[in-house]
């Protein structure tokens, strides 16, 4: 699933994690903590 969020940071508020993908050859680079998969919270 591809999506495409308004805000930046919306997309870090609702996953603990964002996997990473070559853009051009589609390749799986690994995955990245939000900061909600840190245990953060920004108000």
């Amino acid at each position: 699933m591809w999506m495409r969020h308004a805000k930046a940071g919306e997309m870090c508020e609702r996953f603990g994690t964002l996997h990473l993908v070559d853009g051009d050859t589609g390749e799986y680079l690994g995955s990245a903590p939000t900061y909600r998969g840190e245990g953060r919270t920004f108000l």
